[in-house]
Formats: structure tokens, sequence, C-alpha cells
């Protein structure tokens, strides 16, 4: 059915080759939200200087956009709606949607991109779509055969430049058999890539300098989420002029003057900027444990800022502006969970705890993102990184409409809160991060004696667990249901030792959180007998509970959590034996990653995620509360 319309195109398009498609056979692969999926795109269109190597075989990275055909408008994933509802609201519909997006996430994740087109057709009719890393932009739909806006837009596409066609201006690959031979060389040893691999130059303009800095690489170390809008975050090593290997973060960072730029708050944090510790010398108000920033700063040109929508958008108010950011870093650390043994994990733990508590004493910021992939190993000990979404904890304001942080790693209270909820993100948010970081990396990497069965489930349901309700996105009655039966102490089955220790004890300190308090007259008894030396009755268990409670809370902050992990840290420096190596499990992750985790707008739903049409949040969360300890 398509080839009629592949070759009326190509004679209007001398410079773009389009390519059929057998999808039962050919496609290629993307992970999306960590699960293996497979690309099938109707029709690719290449450059015919950039095809692709193999016979038919699609190449997402060499791809300019495509082609996606359906038998008839039912299936199409929009209508002529002249509001903000223009989305299909049917299965057919979504599914559309949601391919699209995948397809462009592929395109965007794999190249160096600013945007993307897309053709959409339904029998005789059609409509273009563009994606930028804020959303998309949709045209009605238009007649194939009555209208020349099909051809037209292939003729425009095919005379277009590079940069109106959606390729990044602010990168450049390196062409072999020119000047640039003796650096495309130097590069690829350095990094050691291979032999063909490309080479690119990146340009950087500080943005406290205004200092143009010139990078080439590169080795991709954190892979782009293939989602087609949203931060896009990815990381590479790179070596700048003089061969000094570089950590590269390129991400869109979102456009807001109340946000600081990352690279802004790495300067407060190591006494560079005026910030709220201003008043002590630049020693006394440098933060340790944080990388050291070589340059950063937005990219200029064209396209490197997302644009409104003003006729065709996303669902109104939902909309964010997003302009792309380079932030380089000098340090190049060791993934968390690539640990070697246990006294390596638990000081690059111990030392990004140090490094959120001086950075909140000191300056008042609160990091908002602990996560596995934000705490690095390096030079025996650890960093603590990604400061994007770091806030201020004296502001009381929102200055985005939902919480920040990355979803396993969220507290149990930010994944309950629902939509419209004002619920602050608190210091004690990030110290249970912290806590579901130790427990995520000692399931998949620690000794015990759980089968992978074991371990699936309880990645499962403790750190993926998620549920769509309209408007909104829930999650956490599986970490606090986790806390609340002291579940890592049960049925985590850890082999003895110092690891096994904090997390039994460091599980106690956060039950408090999820557990009913204490009314006040059992903790003004508790208080009035210890302020005389009395003793509690072991068999009145509301005063019991009230005493422990009372201990645990007082616990709940960086000082005594901060002194656990170093105390741990200090068991294996002092023991005799070697520290337990870590257990790899690397068999487990396709199965455990299957559970979905939200990340962006293009949610794929399975009717296992979501909740009883009867049943409420508030009911799941009374019912996780406990009234007595564990």
């Amino acid at each position: 059915m398509y080839t009629p319309l592949i070759e009326a195109i190509i004679l209007a398009c001398p410079n773009l080759q389009l390519q059929l498609c057998n999808t039962a056979t050919i496609s290629t692969s993307v992970n999306w939200c960590r699960n293996p999926s497979f690309i099938f795109p109707d029709i690719p269109v290449y450059d015919k200087a950039n095809l692709p190597k193999g016979d038919g075989e699609v190449d997402m990275s060499k791809v300019e956009f495509f082609l996606e055909a359906k038998p008839d408008k039912s299936y199409s994933g929009f209508t002529n709606e002249t509001g903000p509802a223009f989305e299909r609201n049917s299965d057919r519909g979504a599914g559309t949607r949601y391919q699209l997006a995948a397809y462009v996430g592929g395109i965007m994740a794999s190249q160096f991109r600013t945007h993307c087109f897309v053709v959409e057709t339904c029998a005789d009719q059609a409509r273009l779509l563009r994606y930028d890393h804020g959303g998309a932009t949709v045209t009605t739909s238009f007649s194939v055969l009555e209208e020349s806006h099909l051809v037209e837009f292939f003729a425009r596409y095919d005379k277009a430049s590079p940069t109106a066609r959606g390729h990044d201006s602010s990168v450049e690959r390196l062409k072999p058999g020119t000047a640039n031979d003796g650096r495309i060389k130097e590069t690829r040893e350095k990094l050691g890539m291979e032999s063909d691999d490309p080479v690119y130059r990146f340009r950087v303009k500080d943005e406290f300098s205004s200092t143009m800095h010139v990078f080439y690489g590169a080795k991709v170390i954190v892979k782009a989420s293939p989602c087609p809008h949203g931060r896009s975050t990815r990381g590479f090593i790179a070596i700048d002029g003089k061969g000094n290997h570089r950590f590269l973060k390129d991400t869109w960072r979102v456009d807001l003057k109340a946000l600081d730029t990352e690279g802004s708050v790495y300067r407060i944090l190591h006494g560079l900027k005026e910030g709220l510790g201003t008043d002590l010398s630049i020693s006394d108000r440098r933060v340790p444990h944080i990388p050291t920033v070589v340059a950063s700063g937005d990219v200029e040109g064209p396209n490197q800022k997302t644009t409104k929508k003003e006729l065709w958008s996303v669902k109104e108010g939902n909309e964010r502006l997003y302009q792309h950011y380079y932030l380089v870093l000098e340090e190049i650390g060791k993934p968390l969970d690539q640990f070697e043994d246990q006294f390596e994990w638990i000081s690059a733990m111990a030392d990004a705890l140090e490094a959120h508590q001086k950075a909140c004493e000191i300056h008042k910021i609160s990091h908002r993102d602990v996560s596995v992939g934000n705490i690095l190993i390096y030079d025996g000990g650890g960093l603590l990184i990604d400061w994007e979404f770091s806030k201020c904890m004296i502001l009381e304001t929102a200055r985005q409409a939902e919480r920040t942080g990355t979803w396993q790693f969220m507290s149990a209270r930010l994944l309950l809160a629902t939509a419209g909820e004002d619920v602050p993100h608190l210091m004690a948010d990030d110290l249970e991060s912290f806590f579901h970081v130790l427990c995520w990396v000692a399931l998949k990497h620690a000794e015990h004696l759980l089968s992978d069965l074991e371990v699936v489930k309880m990645l499962r349901a403790i750190f993926d667990e998620v549920f769509y309700m309209p408007g909104r996105t829930l999650g956490g009655t599986g970490k606090v249901d986790a806390l609340g039966a002291l579940k890592m102490k049960r049925n985590g089955k850890f082999n003895a030792g110092p690891v096994k220790d904090l997390i039994i004890d460091l599980e106690q300190i956060f039950q408090v959180r999820y557990i009913e308090t204490p009314s006040e007259e059992d903790l003004r008894t508790v208080e009035a007998i210890q302020s005389v030396g009395g003793i509690i009755d072991a068999e009145d268990e509301n005063l019991t509970d009230a005493l422990r409670w009372r201990k645990r809370q007082a616990r709940l902050e960086h000082a005594w959590i901060f002194g656990r992990f170093r105390l741990v840290v200090e068991k294996f420096r002092r023991c005799c034996l070697p520290p337990p190596k870590r257990v790899p499990r690397e068999n487990l992750l396709n199965e455990a990653n299957r559970a979905y985790t939200p990340s962006h707008a293009f949610k794929l739903k399975r009717s296992s995620d979501m909740l009883s049409q009867n049943e409420s949040v508030p009911q799941r969360e009374l019912r996780s509360k406990r009234r007595r300890f564990s």
C-alpha cells in the first residue's frame, strides 16, 4: 500500500531516500522505560549522504524522520478539534500516540537532535507533527489526493539545512580525510573507541566567564531515555584540547527563572558564589564530595530552546519550556552499583551523605533527587552529583507543578501526594531516599539468601509500584507497607554483617514516618518520667511505643544517620577479613526493570497498575498505617 506514495515522493526529493520496512523481520531495539522495545516505523526516511549499513535494517541513529501509515482515521492519535482536547480519546488513538512517541524518542535518543518531524497517514488523510523536547505540534488532517501539502513538505525538507531539519548545530561531526585526522585519532585512542566510531566536537560557552571551551568525543556512559520530550539527559566521556578526560552532561533544563542552573548551584556549593554561607571563608563554606565544574552554560543558536505551542498543544497549563544546556565536570566516577566490595559501596554513600549534610547546614540547599545514579564512586570515596533540582530549604513555595526525584528512590510520603496537594520536599525525604538507595543496591548486589524471583518481587513491590489515576500518578504504598512491617529485616535474608545491621537500624528510624504518632499525653508522660530518671513500665504498651517513637524520631537527622554509615566504614577498616564482594545479578535486570517507572508524559499502562475504581487512595494510605511498632 506504500509503494505508490514512496515513488511519488522520490520524484520530488533527490536528496532523500525512503525505505519500505518489513516490520515482521526488521527492527531496531531501544530501552523504553527500561524495557527492551522494538522500533517498527513503516517508512523511515534517510538522507542519501547518510544511509544505514546492511540490507533494509532500520538504523534510528541515521533516520531523518518517518511516515506512519494507518488504515483509517479511527487509528489516528488526534482529531480536528480546535481546543486542547485534540487527542483522540480511544485505545487506538492512544496506541498511535505512544507508538509515534516511542519512534521519535528512539531517533532523538540516538542522535544529536533539537526536533524531529513525523508524517501520520490514515487512508487518504495525512497530518504533520513536529516534536521537540517541550512537546509536539500537530496540524489538522488534510487530503493527500486533493492537497499538495505532503509533497510540498517533502520538497522543502529535501532542500532544508541540517539545522532546520532538527540536527543540533552545537555538535559537529569531524570528517576523516581532513585536517581533523590527528584529533580524530587521538580522541579514539584516549577514549578507547572503535576505529570507525564517529568523533564529535562540542562547544560549550561558560555561563560565568563567557569563555568558549571545546571538547571532543564522545563515549556514551549515560544513555538518554527514548522519550521525545523532557530533559533527555545523557552523559559522555570526552577529552579537552589538552587530552584531559572530562565528563560532559548534555541535557535540556527546565527554563524557569526560579530555577538556578546546575552550574550556578555548584558555584554556591564550592563557595565561589554568594549564598547563605557567605559570612564564612571560602574553605569553610565549600561542600566536600561534589564534582568540580570545568564549564557550564546554555547552548546558543537556533532551536536550542523549545517553543511555546500557541494553537494546538499539550494540555493547558502543563506546558514547559526547555533550554539546551551543557555541564562539563572534571571528575569521572564509577556507578554506585558497580562497587568492588561493600567497603567501597558504603564509603561512597557515606561521602555523598556528608555532602548532603554540609549543603543543608552551610547553604540550606537540599538535593531533592538522591538516587543510585546520582552517587558515584570516586578516588576511594564518593561524589554526590546532579544538583539540577536542588532547592533552598527556606523557600516555602514550590517552583514547579510537580515533585522532583527518581521514582524508585523518592520517599513514600512524596509518592503518596495527590494531584494539587502542596507537599513540600523535606530534608527527611532526602534522607529516606538514601535508605532506599541502600536497600535497592543491597537487594541486587549484597550477599543474601533470596532467590532471583524473590528479589524481583521485592524490587517491584517496593520500588517500582505505580498507580495511574485521573490527573495524577501515585505510588508509595509498597514502601509504607515495607517500612511498617520491617520487611528488610524480616524478609531480606541478608547475610550477617555491618551492612545488614545498618539496614535494620535505618529501617527502624524511617518507620516512624509512617506509623501512627503516639498521643500527646503519652509523649508528655514519657518525657516527664525520663526527666527525673524514672523507668517506663514495660507492661504499658502505649508508653513503651511512645518511648521508642521518641527515641527513633530524634535520630531522624543527618548526624546520627551519617554516624551509622561511618561506623560501618570503620568496621570494615578494622576488620582483619576482606569486606564482602559485590554479587553480580545482572541476569535479573531485564526482569526486574519490566515494572514501569514514570518519567515522562507518555505512560504505557498495564491493568495491574490501576487502582480499583471503588478504592480511593486515602483508603490505601490508611490501611498502610500501623498503630504499633513491628
